[in-house]
Parts: C-alpha cells; sequence; structure tokens
C-alpha cells in the first residue's frame, strides 16, 4: 500500500526511474545468485586441512622448533583471535582473505576456531 501511494505521488518521469531501478536490481540480485548457484566447487584447501588438526599440538610443535607466532585471519582489517595485548609476529591463514572462494567464506568459522585456539596455546606457552 505504501508504494501504490508513493507511486502516485512522482512524477511520471521520477516513476519511470524508480521502476528502472527497481527492475535493475531484481536482476542484478538474480544474476549473483545464479553466479553462486552454478560457481564451481573449488573447494578450499587450507581451511579443509584445519578441520582436522589440532591447534594446541600444532603451536607447541612450532615453538619447539623457535616458531613462535599468532595466527591471524585475513580480511579487510585482519583479525586476530584471542591476541589479548602480545605482540609475537603474525601469519595470516590463507583462505581467509576477502578475496576468496564461496567454500573458503562458508568454512572460515573453521579457520577461527583453529586460530583462537592455537593463539590461546602459543600465549600460554609463552608465559
Amino acid at each position: 500500500m505504501f508504494v501504490v501511494k508513493m507511486l502516485a505521488q512522482m512524477t511520471q518521469r521520477t516513476r519511470q526511474l524508480f521502476l528502472l531501478s527497481i527492475g535493475l536490481l531484481a536482476v542484478l540480485i538474480g544474476v549473483e545468485a545464479f553466479r553462486r548457484f552454478t560457481e564451481p566447487a573449488l573447494g578450499c584447501p587450507p581451511i579443509e586441512q584445519l578441520r582436522s588438526a589440532d591447534p594446541a599440538a600444532d603451536a607447541l610443535a612450532a615453538a619447539k622448533h623457535g616458531d613462535v607466532h599468532l595466527l591471524m585471519l585475513g580480511g579487510y582489517v585482519g583479525e586476530i583471535p584471542g591476541r589479548g595485548d602480545s605482540k609475537l609476529p603474525v601469519q595470516l591463514i590463507e583462505g581467509t582473505e576477502d578475496t576468496t572462494t564461496l567454500e573458503c567464506i562458508r568454512l572460515r568459522p573453521y579457520a577461527e576456531d583453529y586460530a583462537r585456539r592455537y593463539n590461546e596455546a602459543v600465549l600460554s606457552a609463552a608465559h
């Protein structure tokens, strides 16, 4: 009802532009949905490997070889789960960047959990 009332108050030209904008938005949404639906299953090997890994054991093994760092998730602004106020160096987990496959986006929670648990193990060993 609101849209009908709003359209009635618009000039002919404004109404045409409004309806054209709505139609264009619907087409763009449809194209994006189609792209996502038909995108080949590229997978996300870097994060898939983390699903079965033991972050605490990995952190201790790295520390034994002198590799003491925290894990960071990529993105517009990187995120270091469980960092606290530590000044330890960081290493990016592949597959967590903004420009990645849909499968990597879907699996990102596994990377977040792994990074948090890894970082907690590193920080507890360092203190």
